[in-house]
């Protein structure tokens, strides 16, 4: 198994970029490439960034703006063709905010699929099968959940099938075990001399708890949400706990 890009390398990349982009004169063409018989473009202008499709004979076949795109090349579906795949990131106050979209070029030019990922970058892993590349993608429906600090968040494995992002856990394994494992070593550090009474620790055991429940969920456990809340939180507040988390997993 081999995970291909760096979240934090990639991340300063898409600042620099954006400094760079900011600071610049305007340029007719930033990107441009060859795939399967078609040009492809990623021209500047006024409205931003426009990625452009067109055929060997410069005829427009599609074209949409982004903010700060970049472009990757996977074989997301195994057919030993590469999709073309576009990370946008929008700057909000603090970070980004990234969005993901899929292009077929096998057998003609398609748009497959997109998806909002939040805050984090997405990475790219191959598992060694003959299924190619997988996303990796952090649940970012718990980035604020019981306003806790911690960032940490459930992940998940998608894959493309029939020209859609689905997903599929089922190679990604030692991925899990070893999020896991970081997980409840936290879970343990925050839970010496823990009190209920401290507001700020019970959020982050709140949070932990829950990333860990929907990690193992993600892997296809068939645990009960009611079970694993009381078999892992120690305080009185429980029901409480288990609405807000009903939300996510009922």
């Amino acid at each position: 198994m081999k995970k291909v890009d760096s979240s934090r390398y990639a991340q300063f990349v898409n600042y620099l970029i954006i400094f760079l982009l900011i600071n610049a004169p305007a340029y007719p063409s930033v990107i441009e490439d060859t795939v399967s018989n078609h040009i492809i473009k990623i021209l500047k202008d006024k409205k931003g960034n426009q990625f452009l499709v067109s055929d060997l004979r410069g005829k427009k076949i599609y074209s949409k703006y982004f903010s700060n795109p970049s472009i990757y090349f996977y074989d997301l579906d195994g057919d030993a063709a590469d999709e073309t795949v576009i990370v946008d990131s929008i700057p909000n106050s603090t970070s980004f905010n990234y969005s993901i979209y899929v292009y077929s070029f096998e057998p003609e030019f398609e748009f497959c699929d997109s998806m909002v990922i939040g805050r984090n970058l997405p990475e790219f892993y191959d598992f060694d099968s003959d299924l190619g590349y997988f996303i990796k993608i952090y649940d970012s429906r718990f980035e604020n959940v019981f306003g806790s600090t911690l960032r940490i968040l459930p992940i998940q494995f998608y894959t493309l099938v029939d020209k859609v992002l689905i997903p599929d856990n089922e190679f990604s394994f030692e991925e899990y075990e070893s999020e896991l494992d970081n997980l409840l070593i936290l879970l343990d550090e925050v839970k010496r001399g823990f009190s209920c009474s401290d507001l700020e620790a019970k959020k982050d055991i709140q949070k932990i708890i829950s990333v860990i429940y929907a990690d193992l969920i993600y892997m296809d456990s068939k645990l009960s949400l009611e079970n694993f809340i009381k078999q892992n939180y120690p305080c009185s507040d429980i029901e409480s706990l288990l609405e807000i988390l009903k939300q996510f997993f009922e």
